[in-house]
């Protein structure tokens, strides 16, 4: 039996931040497009794992890609962390795990 597993990535969002770039060492605004990391099973999101995040700086065009999206990279994560958030599609494989779980114990406190 083959067994088809990994991780796969949803796009959240976009958005510009203000950021200290490495490379023209300014701080300009930084594109960034913010994706949700996740498990699957047989191509079924089973649960999200992490958000990364893809920067491009404005004013050099250097491209960072697959950081991880938390407080250490952007100063005001704390107020915008609630505007990306894991999709509903990447819990999908968890939702019909649990739901067969219930209609077990259902259906052996029913008999």
């Amino acid at each position: 039996m083959i067994f088809v597993k990994g991780t796969g990535t949803i796009p959240i969002g976009t958005d510009e931040f203000l950021l200290r770039c490495p490379s023209c060492e300014a701080h300009s605004p930084a594109e960034a497009l913010v994706l949700s990391k996740y498990y699957h099973f047989y191509w079924i999101p089973m649960m999200p794992v992490a958000k990364e995040v893809t920067l491009v700086c404005i004013r050099c065009g250097l491209q960072r890609p697959n950081r991880s999206f938390d407080s250490d990279l952007i100063s005001n994560y704390n107020e915008i962390r609630s505007k990306f958030k894991h999709p509903l599609l990447s819990y999908l494989g968890i939702s019909i795990i649990a739901l067969i779980v219930i209609c077990a114990i259902l259906s052996a406190l029913i008999k």
